[in-house]
């Protein structure tokens, strides 16, 4: 074989190794679907950023605290969360529906003070606390609970009362109340005949004249504004979005406590 047979040969050769891997190469950009711009192999954006935004933690959410009950709603351990994109969020604990309390102005509606205990920072059973500073930090929800909110509209319907001896406003005369074994209560009133009216026992804790939880100037009443009282709790979102656990921090019998929660939806 000649000289230039052989280089003939040797070209030949190598035009087909390099049309080979120009085959390849096209196989394997159909194969990932190779194009001008970047190769796309899944958009992981939701998993990097979620618990970023408010809607991220929107809908319905079943939860309970680890190693607490609440005593006010049947010793139970449940909470329910309600959250929309707006900002819109409610927080309830114990088991069954969720209850608006009764409006009376002359009987105080279910709560602490009317079981015997001032220990105002627990939470009542089918209430539907609103949340306030609903915010994501460090994508973290963060929100703050007002237990007196129970409380709100039922100090609404007070009507303001001047008492000269303390020269301040309340829903009821004087401070003080007294306490009968049979369950009822009476508070001091210079014009009645034996100087005691009867009242509901809730009512006479709640409406004391200038320190009570229900607050009152010349013209309406609310609920009174007690920041020890508050309540706050943060909470973490799964890699899933489906489930969020954290703490809340509370004062019970005026001792800070933190409790485990857990949410799913």
């Amino acid at each position: 074989m000649s000289s230039a047979e052989i280089h003939a040969i040797e070209r030949w050769s190598d035009f087909m190794k390099s049309r080979g891997i120009v085959l390849v190469l096209a196989a394997a950009c159909t194969a990932v679907a190779c194009s001008d711009g970047a190769v796309d192999i899944g958009d992981d954006r939701d998993s990097t950023t979620r618990g970023e935004k408010l809607s991220d933690y929107d809908g319905a959410w079943n939860g309970y605290s680890e190693a607490y009950v609440f005593d006010l709603a049947g010793d139970s351990d449940r909470m329910r969360l309600a959250i929309d994109a707006a900002g819109n969020a409610t927080l309830q604990v114990g088991e069954g529906a969720a209850t608006t309390p009764a409006i009376d102005p002359d009987v105080a509606p279910f709560g602490p003070w009317s079981v015997g205990t001032a220990d105002l920072a627990r939470l009542t059973a089918g209430f539907r606390y609103p949340l306030h500073d609903l915010r994501v930090e460090d994508r973290r929800l963060r929100f703050v609970i007002d237990p007196t909110d129970v409380l709100r509209d039922w100090c609404q319907a007070q009507t303001p009362i001047f008492d000269p001896a303390y020269a301040t406003y309340g829903c009821r005369l004087g401070r003080s109340f007294s306490t009968y074994d049979d369950g009822t209560c009476t508070v001091f009133d210079l014009a009645s005949p034996n100087n005691e009216v009867e009242m509901d026992c809730g009512k006479a804790f709640l409406c004391s004249a200038g320190e009570s939880l229900c607050a009152c100037d010349a013209t309406s009443c609310d609920a009174h504004a007690w920041p020890e009282l508050l309540t706050e709790v943060d909470l973490a979102l799964s890699a899933d979005g489906d489930e969020m656990s954290g703490t809340l921090l509370t004062s019970l019998n005026y001792v800070p406590q933190r409790i485990s929660l857990r949410f799913s939806r």
